[in-house]
């Protein structure tokens, strides 16, 4: 199969009102074609895709800087970038299920998913068939369980992309995150990257943070009505920690210096971590 507009469109599951929390209201995904026997797909949210690498929404802009084809260039790629701005790590698989699908004729893959703030599609689209009753009901017994409950999301996350992952043998497989701290990730073993972008791009953080959107808490909130043994003041004390926590990573992601619009990284982000997963190749 050759990757065209046409599959780009029908092949992938596009944004809409009943999958996300913001309907972007196009088909974000590109396609650079450079004949090479060499693919590079990258997944992920907003930093992947390259939100407001430009003031004026020029796509050439963004497309010519975005990490991924800035890498993909300086390896002698394809490049194909499966990220959609405002997804959430349950989409991520989705979408590498999709890829999986597709009959290419490469030598070589290499597939980096950058994963987001935990929480985006929690008791959504995408986890309509998840059993969360039985898990908080066993195993909710003090404000931290809650932070063993997001790491529990993306293990069942990480093994599906391991499995199917595995069943393509040119497959290289790299993960990591963006803005926030890995949870729930080791099932990647060696695959998963020693360092986030924000932290190659920023240095080491002093807090550890695994969402920052004040809307997530509100999702999470559901827990209480999924499993009514839960005891709320528990349940309040885990929140007001990590609001806490979203505060501070927030203070950092907000600086004009280094991000732009809604806590994008500008260029300069963007060819950090090119470079840094280049090294990791």
């Amino acid at each position: 199969m050759v990757i065209n507009d046409h599959v780009l469109r029908t092949h992938f599951t596009l944004p809409n009102p009943n999958i996300s929390h913001h309907d972007i209201g196009f088909v974000p995904f590109n396609f650079v074609n450079r004949g090479k026997d060499t693919l590079l797909v990258t997944f992920g949210d907003s930093w992947t895709y390259g939100d407001d690498l430009t003031l004026d929404n020029n796509q050439e802009f963004r497309l010519e800087n975005v990490y991924g084809n800035q890498l993909s260039k300086s390896i002698g790629a394809d490049f194909l970038n499966l990220a959609v701005p405002g997804s959430g790590n349950q989409w991520m698989p989705v979408l590498f299920e999709e890829f999986t699908q597709l009959e290419l004729k490469y030598k070589q893959i290499i597939a980096v998913i950058t994963f987001t703030e935990i929480g985006r599609d929690f008791n959504g689209w995408f986890d309509q068939e998840v059993d969360y009753s039985t898990w908080l009901k066993n195993n909710i017994h003090s404000s931290q369980d809650y932070t063993r409950f997001l790491q529990w999301q993306n293990n069942q996350i990480a093994a599906k992309i391991i499995e199917l992952a595995d069943c393509l043998p040119n497959l290289k497989l790299l993960v990591s995150t963006n803005f926030v701290d890995p949870i729930g990730l080791e099932p990647f073993g060696s695959r998963q990257l020693d360092k986030t972008w924000l932290q190659v791009y920023r240095g080491n953080m002093d807090n550890i943070c695994y969402f920052v959107s004040p809307y997530i808490i509100e999702k999470y909130e559901s827990v209480l009505d999924l499993e009514w043994s839960l005891n709320r003041t528990t349940w309040l004390k885990w929140a007001e920690e990590c609001l806490t926590r979203a505060n501070q990573r927030l203070a950092i992601i907000k600086d004009p210096q280094y991000f732009r619009g809604l806590c994008h990284p500008l260029v300069e982000g963007h060819r950090a971590w090119s470079y840094y997963i280049e090294g990791q190749l």
